[in-house]
């Protein structure tokens, strides 16, 4: 009996055969291990929710399982001073990949907040008329996250379930955490009115949420609602830089703060930048007069704006980053609203 060699064809058909057996077992492997996860999330344009104080305006805002919401709900009890706006209700259906990265390779799966097509708008850009507004009593700020899915390490306490690198849908456990601890003080404290609108601007893309969380800025100016303070809150990522990532404060490990101005070149209708400059440089300084190196130096991008030309008072706060914990940046939260207070009511 002869045997006909195998031709190229035939061996190129056999080691694609092997190649998907081999990808069949490792995704099912990263399934049971739950690194690799499928998951189909609902969002929900609109949805109002007091106990974490949502103020959805025109994006989607992602929903949470009973289990996540009973879980939101201890930790968000109501404060005095919030007062949730409902629009009305679109559910929007997706389908996500979702896989974890590793640590080693950190810098190159985490989004970078630098370059310019992270809030690049388009060509019809929303035009704002900067008005200062009078004080007339207690300050108002407005608390917002573009990249409301940034999440921290994950510890005992606060674990999730990962969408994406360092990104977690869960309220509860992302960076949106850290901006309801900030308003709860701001208002129990220091009796300050805040808005703190949990809009998802992440979704459909990461790349474009400048553009969706101007979008949720300008129904408020439409609605002629004007704040004293605007606040867009993140997560950052780590660097070399932050080869210290906490300072100690009353045996405490406390995650650094950063303040992040753009001047918006390139942009028709560019940030009063210098106002905002001088803002964020006064937090910086009482910041690090309550604990040396607490906030980093003010960063500047030319070519991004951050959506700061709604306001003269209009920052970005990087609160920790990525390799620190959700605990660690709870626990900046105290002083980051002393500074507030201090430094507006001057």
């Amino acid at each position: 009996m002869q045997y006909e060699p195998f031709n190229k064809r035939d061996v190129l058909r056999l080691l694609a055969a092997a190649a998907l057996c081999a990808a069949a077992v490792v995704t099912f492997y990263l399934r049971e291990q739950g690194i690799l996860t499928f998951n189909r999330l609902s969002f929900v344009d609109g949805k109002t929710d007091e106990s974490i104080y949502i103020s959805s305006s025109g994006a989607e805002s992602a929903s949470v399982s009973q289990s996540d919401q009973a879980s939101v709900d201890s930790l968000y009890p109501e404060p005095v001073g919030f007062s949730p706006i409902a629009s009305p209700a679109r559910e929007v259906t997706v389908n996500l990949f979702e896989e974890a990265a590793p640590t080693e390779d950190i810098e190159s799966v985490l989004p970078d907040l630098s370059p310019e097509t992270n809030e690049r708008a388009p060509d019809e850009d929303i035009q704002f008329n900067v008005v200062t507004r009078q004080r007339d009593g207690a300050l108002r700020v407005l608390i917002y996250h573009t990249h409301t899915e940034e999440a921290y390490e994950q510890t005992e306490q606060y674990s999730y379930i990962p969408h994406g690198a360092w990104h977690t849908t869960n309220q509860a456990r992302s960076v949106a955490r850290v901006g309801n601890e900030l308003a709860r003080i701001l208002v129990e404290k220091y009796g300050m009115i805040v808005t703190h609108d949990l809009t998802n601007h992440e979704p459909p893309n990461f790349d474009t949420a400048y553009t969706r969380s101007l979008q949720t800025l300008a129904g408020y100016s439409d609605r002629g609602e004007t704040f004293d303070l605007y606040i867009d809150l993140h997560r950052d990522s780590y660097a070399k830089k932050h080869a210290e990532n906490t300072v100690t404060i009353g045996g405490v490990n406390v995650a650094r703060i950063m303040m992040l101005i753009g001047k918006g070149e390139g942009y028709a209708q560019k940030p009063e930048w210098p106002e905002n400059l001088a803002l964020a440089q006064s937090l910086t300084d009482r910041l690090n007069a309550i604990a040396p190196t607490l906030c980093d130096k003010v960063t500047i991008y030319n070519g991004n704006r951050y959506n700061q030309h709604i306001s003269t008072r209009a920052l970005l706060i990087e609160v920790g980053n990525n390799r620190n914990t959700l605990e660690e940046a709870l626990a900046a939260m105290p002083y980051l609203a002393e500074a507030i207070d201090i430094v507006m009511g001057d």
